[in-house]
């Protein structure tokens, strides 16, 4: 009697579905053939692609880029103070992990609501016309004709009259916010402002680039002063706290000794011939203060001289290496760059087509038969 044979394991895959490196290569050079059969389409489509690239780069205004290079006073007390950026950043939302860089952090204040909405209220002149950033922002890059595009009817000739943004209507807060936000920009749109550093050199870059050569250099240099100004400021507060308190004490005793040597010589004064002993316990109790008092003024003045020297010491400030002076180069976008930026795009969608295109016609090839 024979024993049945043991079935063999049933296959857990399909062996139409195993794709080998023969089967690939195959598959790739069919794909080329494609392609190759089509080259007209790739070419063609390159062709317009790059000429519609070139014709949009000729609409295109040409622009004028202000550019800086700044470090920060590299010193005992420029690197005190730039240890506490970290806490002061805090204060503004911009938080800074531990490890990240000091110039990272300097140029995150840089971009900060506490250095753009200051500056694009300053006045700068233009062309002779003296008037806010924002202002001249809105005429030079046309804002009401894209706000009547979207008929928002209430921005319709609206222009900046005040700089108090306590006081600013929500009308007058979007437009602010959106004015801020051409300038630096955002996570898929680039501003008119751009920062970076050498990590080399540690030299700070501050660039702006806009369409009217006179705004790219002034607004450049309105940020680097406020950046410069707000850095200064509140990098020293601990130490300015400190310098006011002991300034105040030798006020107070300068003050005080000034009053006791008053008193003692108005003492001498009325009392010349004669000095009762009640009269003599008061001027030995004033003379008693007033030395008190010198030994303390000295102290004080000592702790004075200590901490205004400090204070001076650790004053950080930045300072600018390099700047783009007036008149500023005019920047117009590269003919041949677009053509080849064209070029290539058209290409690449040209040749994904073909590719497409052949998978589905495959695939209706192989349905025919069961079809029928």
């Amino acid at each position: 009697m024979s024993t049945p044979s043991t079935p063999p394991p049933p296959n857990y895959y399909m062996e139409d579905d195993e794709i080998t490196l023969k089967d690939l290569i195959l598959k790739i050079k069919e794909f080329w053939r494609a392609i190759w059969k089509n080259w007209w389409i790739v070419v063609l489509t390159g062709i317009v692609l790059g000429g519609i690239f070139v014709l949009r780069s000729l609409s295109e205004d040409p622009t004028y880029a202000a550019k800086m290079e700044f470090s920060v006073k590299e010193d005992e007390g420029g690197a005190s103070a730039l240890a506490g950026i970290g806490n002061l950043l805090g204060n503004f939302g911009l938080g800074g992990a531990a490890g990240t860089s000091n110039l990272d952090r300097i140029l995150a204040i840089c971009r900060s609501d506490q250095i753009i909405y200051p500056a694009i209220f300053d006045t700068i002149t233009i062309e002779g016309q003296s008037d806010m950033v924002a202002n001249h922002l809105i005429r030079i890059y046309e804002f009401h004709e894209s706000w009547n595009e979207k008929e928002k009817v209430e921005w319709h000739d609206f222009f900046f009259s005040r700089s108090d943004r306590e006081a600013f209507s929500l009308h007058e807060q979007k437009v602010m916010k959106l004015i801020a936000g051409k300038i630096r920009g955002g996570s898929k749109v680039s501003g008119l402002m751009s920062t970076d550093y050498n990590e080399d050199t540690g030299f700070m870059r501050l660039n702006v680039q806009s369409l009217h050569p006179d705004l790219s250099q002034l607004l450049m240099e309105i940020i680097y002063n406020r950046l410069a100004e707000f850095y200064v400021t509140r990098t020293i507060a601990p130490q300015q706290r400190a310098f006011n308190i002991i300034r105040s004490r030798k006020d107070s005793l300068e003050n005080r000794l000034a009053y006791l040597n008053n008193r003692i010589g108005q003492f001498n004064q009325q009392n010349r011939s004669l000095i009762l002993e009640t009269r003599l316990v008061e001027r030995q109790r004033l003379e008693q203060d007033r030395a008190i008092t010198v030994t303390g003024l000295g102290e004080a003045l000592k702790s004075f001289a200590t901490s205004e020297f400090l204070l001076l010491n650790a004053t950080p400030f930045l300072q600018v290496i390099n700047q783009s002076v007036p008149p500023l180069e005019e920047k117009e976008p590269s003919k041949l760059m677009e053509l080849i930026k064209g070029g290539f795009l058209g290409g690449f969608l040209a040749v994904f087509f073909i590719i497409v295109r052949k998978v589905i016609r495959d695939a209706m090839r192989e349905d025919e038969p069961a079809t029928a």
